[in-house]
């Protein structure tokens, strides 16, 4: 053999061996490219999935939570209309007034634990706080029913309005102002 036939033999199979290799290398990346680029279109899609997904729930919970404060407000009221020591502030009868407040009361309860699963267990505990207050509340007020009813009201009836007109006043307005502030970082108000 002689040297010029070695070089082209090892010229050769360089040449072979280098076109063998940038195939294989083309191949490889052309195939990892597509790969590449079907994962990052599947993820994108997941992407797109998930946060319409959170959207929605993010909607969804606002709505609910918009709805809550309003009949959190709105038992604030009632109350301070039922309980209210001045009772001629409205024009409506006073049981007519309290039969409003009971169906209220309900009606906020049941749509309360429809939706209970929207919030963390530290604002289900202050919304839970707020319905057990609201009821001892409405326990009181309902023992004075037969007092306020009658002419012969006596000083210690008197007292216990008083005590349950400030119940109203004080620790309803200081559970919901706790309440609004849950409300308020759940929707990143605040």
């Amino acid at each position: 053999m002689d040297y010029m036939e070695l070089v082209k033999t090892v010229v050769t199979s360089a040449i072979f061996i280098g076109a063998i290799t940038w195939l294989a290398r083309t191949y490889v990346q052309t195939s990892f490219s597509k790969d590449l680029e079907r994962h990052k279109s599947d993820l994108e899609q997941e992407l797109f999935k998930f946060k319409t997904k959170y959207q929605s729930l993010h909607t969804s919970r606002a709505d609910v939570i918009e709805k809550i404060f309003q009949y959190l407000v709105k038992t604030e009221k009632y109350f301070r209309h039922v309980v209210d020591p001045i009772q001629d502030r409205c024009k409506k009868n006073p049981q007519e007034k309290e039969e409003e407040l009971v169906n209220l009361l309900i009606e906020f309860r049941n749509f309360y634990d429809k939706n209970e699963l929207y919030f963390p267990k530290e604002t289900a505990k202050k919304m839970d706080l707020m319905f057990k207050t609201i009821w001892e509340i409405w326990g009181d007020w309902s023992l004075l029913k037969e007092y306020r009813l009658s002419k012969d009201t006596t000083s210690e009836q008197v007292k216990l309005w008083i005590e349950t007109w400030n119940k109203v006043k004080n620790e309803i307005p200081a559970i919901k102002l706790e309440i609004m502030s849950e409300f308020r970082n759940l929707i990143g108000v605040e």
